[in-house]
């Protein structure tokens, strides 16, 4: 709404934390909550380094990829060159490095799809974390704990991390509603 931004969600991150004292995060709970006439709670931001460590850390994930996905100008690590990214259709298991890959790939489809992708990912983060035992699981869930104290932003307390923790673990998935904006006919 603001035409101070440049358009994109990033825009009111990087300017909430250069022009005002609220910071990055809080700019965006606040614009995103404006925008969408509701209130956003809490804030949650995970680094690059700290997604890959978590996917690796449950074994990695499995996700149905509907279309095969070729992306040339994917960036490489020293973000100069270029590392060439394609991934084949039907399901895959991803190790951190593939996931992250998969969720931000943009040169060869839309953001809709992006968008889309980085939604399959976190869903099969979730039901890893819920089906595989990780939670019963103390090393692995030191492990997490760590990769997110050292990679992991969030204006959420620990009390309200763990009631968080409990609500989505007697989640019923049948019963959730889940939306990712598109460019279909339905978009």
């Amino acid at each position: 709404k603001n035409p101070n931004y440049s358009g994109k969600i990033n825009g009111v991150y990087n300017t909430g934390n250069k022009e005002t004292k609220e910071g990055g995060a809080n700019l965006m709970k606040r614009e995103v909550g404006e925008i969408l006439d509701l209130p956003i709670h809490y804030y949650v931001g995970v680094d690059f380094t700290g997604f890959k460590k978590a996917v690796d850390a449950v074994g990695g994930i499995d996700v149905y990829v509907d279309k095969e996905l070729y992306d040339p100008l994917y960036p490489a690590d020293d973000m100069i060159r270029y590392a060439p990214f394609r991934i084949k259709a039907g399901m895959q298991h991803m190790d951190g490095t593939i996931a992250l890959k998969y969720a931000r790939s943009r040169e060869s489809t839309s953001d809709f799809d992006r968008s889309s992708r980085q939604q399959k990912v976190i869903s099969a983060f979730k039901d890893k974390i819920l089906t595989s035992g990780t939670l019963n699981n103390p090393e692995k869930v030191v492990s997490l704990a760590n990769i997110a104290g050292n990679n992991i932003k969030t204006d959420m307390t620990i009390s309200e991390v763990k009631e968080f923790a409990k609500i989505i673990k007697d989640l019923d998935k049948t019963k959730t509603l889940n939306k990712v904006l598109d460019n279909g006919p339905d978009g």
